[in-house]
């Protein structure tokens, strides 16, 4: 009898810290929110946040219909820009995902790689790396930029 509980005890422990793996390509539409800091005409430096929800191609990974927060800081001069920041998604459940990036590209475009640093539940040891190509589409009245990054190559 204790070696069945013991056996039980183990496969639940194997069970609950396996890590989710899946892919993560899809359409992230976003809000940015923060401040723009104009510099000399046509250049400005962003800080703030862009989030909002990441609609994965395969509708029953863990990933799609994630909530995203994306802290990062934007700077355009000449036309030409460099980004960078942290995202954090979470799903229904509260379980997370963070994730590191850095774009480059002509505004309103900016892309480039990103990093699945860690996460937690079933996300929890979580790795992986992938490309993003983020697309501002218009500003609204408060100056808060909309778009979305297109996510592809991306696993976790």
């Amino acid at each position: 009898m204790k070696r069945m509980m013991l056996l039980a005890a183990l496969g639940t422990l194997a069970f609950s810290t396996a890590v989710s793996a899946g892919t993560c390509n899809g359409e992230f539409g976003w809000l940015g929110k923060g401040t723009a800091y104009n510099l000399d005409e046509g250049n400005f430096i962003f800080t703030g946040e862009f989030s909002g929800t990441f609609f994965n191609t395969d509708t029953s990974d863990p990933t799609h219909k994630m909530t995203f927060q994306c802290p990062g800081l934007w700077h355009v001069e000449g036309g030409e820009g460099n980004s960078n920041g942290v995202c954090i998604g979470k799903d229904a459940d509260g379980d997370k995902i963070f994730m590191t990036w850095a774009g480059t590209g002509a505004f309103p475009y900016t892309g480039g790689p990103f990093k699945v640093t860690s996460g937690t539940g079933k996300f929890d040891g979580a790795g992986g790396n992938g490309d993003f190509l983020g697309h501002t589409v218009a500003f609204d009245d408060g100056m808060n930029g909309m778009g979305y990054a297109t996510w592809t190559n991306c696993t976790y």
